[in-house]
């Protein structure tokens, strides 16, 4: 067992973050992917369709995730190592608008071996997003695979 194996364990999380939507920065990702329904980026038009605020379109929150890069290669010793990203799903619960605060913290569920020519671990990440009013609004879960030496 390496040393960067021996520091992660299934269960183990980053510490707690929280993260407030931006307005702008869901209207400008919403107007470089070209999206049409004005909910993403139109005050006005999200309110007449009864939402609080412009709505994050799907996909936006993967920028959250991937910035936490750092921190999970800190956390789980994925510093310096030779990794590359695999799967990533996200499972919506609810309704993400600007001016939101999301709590979460990044926890590894699962880690198992793969044998093969390049032997590797298959680490999966969950991170469940809260919003302000204590509703679970999406499960992030991606997979790393780290290659054995």
């Amino acid at each position: 067992m390496t040393a960067d194996r021996a520091v992660r364990e299934v269960g183990q999380s980053t510490a707690a973050f929280t993260c407030t939507i931006e307005r702008v920065k869901l209207i400008e990702f919403a107007q470089a992917l070209h999206l049409g329904n004005p909910v993403y980026s139109d005050l006005a038009a999200a309110v007449e369709h009864g939402y609080r605020d412009v709505v994050a379109c799907p996909g936006f929150i993967n920028s959250l995730t991937l910035g936490l890069r750092e921190v999970k290669a800190a956390t789980f010793g994925l510093a310096g190592v030779k990794a590359v990203a695999g799967e990533m799903r996200w499972e919506s619960r609810g309704v993400v608008c600007a001016g939101d605060r999301l709590s979460g913290r990044c926890v590894l569920a699962r880690m198992t071996e793969k044998a093969g020519r390049r032997p590797m671990d298959a680490l999966e990440f969950e991170t469940e997003l809260v919003n302000q009013f204590g509703d679970k609004v999406l499960t992030v879960t991606e997979t790393t695979l780290v290659f054995k030496d």
